[in-house]
């Protein structure tokens, strides 16, 4: 005969407590200030660099193609990071301008995109880059950014992405 014990208040804290620590987010694990070398540890090799006007770098790590995320800190000649930030979001997107904003701007901001196309008429196409995102942390989408000959943002909006419709799939209709 099997005897069951209760379980104590303080294993099911103790319980709990790894359960919640589990939830801690790379912002929180990752505060402001941590050493550059600390966050490589953590996340792993970036998947790219690049320079910041202040001597320091912006590190990137992407999950494009298929994760919806990419993260980035940006460190200063201290070695120090400002954080590490999920920047593939609605407030990430709604700081490119168009005109202001060209291809490595973007590029070192948000990481490699999800897919380069190109679109246009009259013989006159655009390079157009697709970041698949969480449109309002919800809705599977891709964030569309044109770009002109020169090289600078023309346009920027967001759209479904056809990954996840069910009629369609990972390979269009069939």
């Amino acid at each position: 005969m099997t005897h069951h014990r209760p379980l104590s208040f303080a294993s099911c804290a103790l319980a709990a407590a790894a359960v919640l620590a589990g939830c801690t987010t790379l912002e929180q694990r990752l505060p402001p200030g941590t050493a550059t070398d600390a966050v490589v540890a953590a996340m792993g090799k970036p998947s790219l660099s690049c320079p910041l006007p202040d001597g320091g770098q912006r590190l990137v790590w992407s999950g494009q193609p298929f994760r919806q995320a990419s993260w980035a800190a940006d460190a200063g000649p201290d070695g120090r990071t400002t954080g590490v930030q999920q920047v593939l979001t609605d407030a990430g997107f709604a700081q490119l301008r168009t005109g202001e904003w060209n291809r490595d701007r973007v590029r070192c901001t948000f990481g490699p995109p999800a897919q380069i196309g190109a679109v246009g008429s009259f013989g006159h196409p655009q390079e157009v880059w697709s970041y698949a995102y969480k449109q309002d942390t919800v809705w599977n989408s891709l964030m569309h950014v044109h770009f002109d000959d020169a090289g600078y943002v023309t346009r920027v909006y967001p759209g479904p992405d056809p990954a996840y419709d069910p009629d369609r799939g990972m390979f269009g209709a069939l």
